[in-house]
């Protein structure tokens, strides 16, 4: 009984298992990117259990959150996500926990760019009104 307690704590320490239960966010896909029969979008969760297809010129880039990692994978690849991570049509990047929040963040907001754009605009015009009462108030005196 203790030996197998002992095989259980050694276990669950183990980098296999950290693995076999992570999940993934898909961050950006490029091309085939397939879970049975589905395409990946753009913040599809995947665990490392997923079965997936990635076609010849294909990619899918991943975030790690747990582990502070921005994963690509490029190229023709089919299997366990888990099984994929090991091949070598794989780069790993270390990134922040702040950059991971901005990825997430920007997912979330797929019309980030057009929001900052809208408020930068609305800014500008503010200023111009402004500046335009001021300059005819000037003209009044």
């Amino acid at each position: 009984m203790m030996k197998k307690i002992l095989i259980l704590i050694i276990c669950s320490f183990s980098p296999v298992s950290a693995i076999i239960a992570q999940n993934y966010i898909a961050f950006k896909t490029v091309g085939n990117v397939v879970i049975e029969e589905k395409l990946v979008e753009e913040g599809n969760v995947i665990t490392s259990d997923t079965k997936l297809r990635i076609d010849k010129d294909s990619e899918l880039i991943l975030i790690d959150e747990e582990n502070n990692k921005m994963i690509t994978i490029k190229g023709f690849a089919e299997g366990k996500l888990v099984d994929i991570l090991k091949t070598i049509n794989v780069s790993l990047k270390d990134v922040t926990s702040k950059y991971v929040s901005y990825m997430k963040q920007k997912l979330n907001n797929k019309n980030n760019d057009n929001n900052y754009m809208q408020s930068a605009g609305t800014s500008y015009r503010e200023t111009d009104s402004i500046a335009k009462q001021k300059l005819s108030n000037l003209g009044k005196k």
